[in-house]
């Protein structure tokens, strides 16, 4: 016995593509043909926020293709609207999971960085599917470079893509570094009373500034230093053990034997 196909004015799928079971009812269900041409794929879902017209041309020609027994089918008059069921993703949502990306990589504690977007993304409707929904995947567009970084956004539906995009943020770090307390003379030696603690941003430092002002005590300051200056390693040397004119001893070893002579120093020496 043949089986009547009726497609639904309206319909909203969740799948990326669609049946002709979830777009129209078969009279009489219950038959072994009607079970086996409501699982055919009639097409792609539409894109979120777009509607896709289903005719009956489209359905007989899926159908002529797929069952020998078409004569037994007939395709009643009438349009189905296809709709894809949708979730709105908010660009506040991209951009905060952007930022946790970005706070993985960087080895800094989260209040002592600053990651803010350089462009704003807009709000994306994306399918819901017929899972356990979609799926955020960020991922590294490129390396850390100064005080910018970009990563990559995917949502996943399915096991398919449907969105990709490019998010970029600008990064300001900041930290508890030393700095000149008050303005030290060449040839200074550091201690506690020239050296105070600050939260500066170090962003763009290149890493030689002090978190630890106990490691510039001995220190000297081969010249003058104004008032709130960073001290990085290359303001600051080690200070002079032998001083010009001072009496130092050399020692000269080759083999088993040592010559150990008293000389005068010539100018001043660190150790290393």
């Amino acid at each position: 016995s043949g089986v009547l196909v009726r497609l639904r004015e309206d319909v909203t799928v969740r799948g990326l593509e669609f049946t002709l079971g979830e777009v129209a009812d078969i009279i009489p269900a219950d038959t072994a043909l009607a079970k086996r041409i409501a699982r055919f794929v009639i097409s792609r879902s539409p894109m979120s926020g777009y509607t896709q017209r289903v005719t009956p041309d489209i359905v007989r020609m899926t159908l002529r293709g797929k069952v020998r027994d078409f004569s037994e089918i007939t395709v009643d008059r009438g349009m189905c609207a296809v709709k894809i069921a949708s979730v709105r993703v908010s660009g506040e949502f991209f951009e905060k999971a952007g930022r946790q990306h970005i706070l993985s990589k960087l080895p800094f504690a989260p209040e002592d960085v600053q990651i803010i977007p350089t462009k704003a993304v807009q709000d994306r409707a994306v399918p819901i599917g017929t899972g356990s929904g979609p799926m955020l995947e960020i991922t590294d567009a490129d390396q850390i470079a100064s005080s910018n970084m970009r990563v990559r956004a995917r949502i996943i539906v399915d096991n398919h893509e449907v969105f990709d995009t490019i998010l970029s943020f600008q990064i300001r770090t900041y930290q508890e570094i030393a700095v000149v307390a008050e303005s030290i003379k060449e040839g200074t030696i550091l201690g506690p009373d020239h050296i105070t603690m600050e939260r500066r941003q170090i962003t763009n430092f290149d890493f030689g500034h002090f978190t630890d002002p106990s490691k510039l005590y001995g220190k000297i300051a081969p010249r003058k230093i104004r008032k709130g200056t960073v001290l990085t390693d290359k303001l600051v040397k080690e200070a002079p053990v032998v001083f010009p004119q001072s009496m130092v001893s050399i020692l000269y070893r080759t083999g088993n034997l040592d010559i150990k002579l008293e000389a005068l120093a010539e100018q001043a020496g660190a150790p290393g």
